[in-house]
């Protein structure tokens, strides 16, 4: 039973690996734990790979493989799953490995960000809602402490605009956890581009409280495009706050997108441009080049989180009657009398 429980794992791990390379994949809110409001866009599939970590006072737990899977729906939507292989390992105590925090959600961005020159973003803010469900899919793995005993609910509300050539995002809400004390968390962060146009450097605060235990988390982290279908994200950072066993002393992210589809968040389609060709018009939505650093935001509890405004692309071909009218045959002029 555990070794089929561990092929499925396994398959469905080597699926998503396969679809990244593929060129269906591309990212969201990694390599930060603070989301943003990005959302992929109609139809379009954001999926992050990568491992996250933190070590406590006495113990590692480490998600040695998590699949962070996004799904366009409309301009503003987004569907979100998220599934980790956990490991943990206490001080002089064994090592345990097993399916993780298993989570989804829902991001709807109600408000967008006013259009600037040439489609890039302009003034104003864009807002947010992502709500999210976390739990334990395996009975065994609560045991283990790979993951929790009860159900969260976690409902933030996003906020994102620019500042002094700086992406800004913000991220308040609060996590209600069957049978526990509930907690609020709060994060902020910056990011822009830094050292070449292949680099993108961002850093955030997070914090948490509820229960009598506050923690900040400061992170710093960057993403490189390593080509043009591949992104490395990076970061690494640590808890301040009240001391004791699960503030976390170290934690990293280290994954890897593909930006074969990415589009730089926030970027916004150019104008429909007709082109007339055989009697039809095609209408194709052009964007610019973009640099395949741009952040994606996903992700949620559990893992960091990341994704960006997908502009509507438009593919069809749309039949004119101006060109119809000129296609047709004309009659050979009447011969003089």
């Amino acid at each position: 039973m555990i070794q089929s429980n561990r092929t499925n794992v396994l398959r469905l791990l080597a699926a998503l690996a396969m679809l990244m390379l593929s060129g269906w994949a591309i990212a969201q809110a990694p390599p930060l734990v603070t989301d943003d409001v990005d959302t992929p866009g109609p139809g379009k599939w954001e999926i992050n790979l990568g491992t996250t970590g933190e070590k406590t006072a006495h113990a590692w737990n480490v998600d040695m493989f998590a699949a962070d899977v996004n799904f366009g729906v409309g301009e503003h939507g987004q569907l979100t799953f998220e599934i980790p292989w956990s490991y943990a390992k206490e001080t002089g105590g064994p090592a345990s490995t097993g399916l993780g925090e298993v989570g989804g959600g829902w991001k709807w961005r109600f408000h967008d960000r006013e259009e600037g020159e040439g489609g890039e973003p302009g003034g104003g803010y864009a807002l947010a809602i992502y709500p999210q469900v976390t739990s334990s899919w395996s009975s065994r793995s609560t045991r283990k402490g790979l993951a929790p005993q009860h159900t969260s609910f976690l409902m933030p509300v996003l906020l994102n605009f620019a500042a002094g050539g700086f992406e800004v995002g913000t991220e308040f809400g609060r996590n209600f956890t069957q049978h526990e004390q509930d907690e609020w968390e709060a994060g902020v962060y910056v990011m822009r581009e830094c050292i070449s146009e292949k680099f993108e450097c961002m850093g955030e605060i997070h914090q948490y409280w509820g229960g009598g235990n506050t923690q900040t988390l400061v992170n710093l982290g960057f993403t490189y495009a390593i080509n043009e279908r591949l992104n490395l994200m990076v970061s690494a950072g640590r808890q301040f706050g009240d001391r004791n066993d699960e503030q976390q002393k170290f934690a990293y992210y280290l994954g890897f997108q593909n930006p074969a589809l990415k589009i730089r968040p926030h970027r916004i389609a150019r104008p429909v441009v007709p082109q007339r060709m055989a009697g039809f018009v095609f209408s194709v939505s052009a964007f610019d080049a973009l640099p395949s650093t741009a952040r994606g935001l996903g992700g949620g509890r559990g893992s960091h989180a990341s994704g960006c405004y997908a502009a509507r692309s438009a593919g069809r071909i749309m039949e004119s009657p101006d060109a119809r009218r000129d296609a047709m045959p004309r009659p050979a002029p009447a011969s003089a009398q």
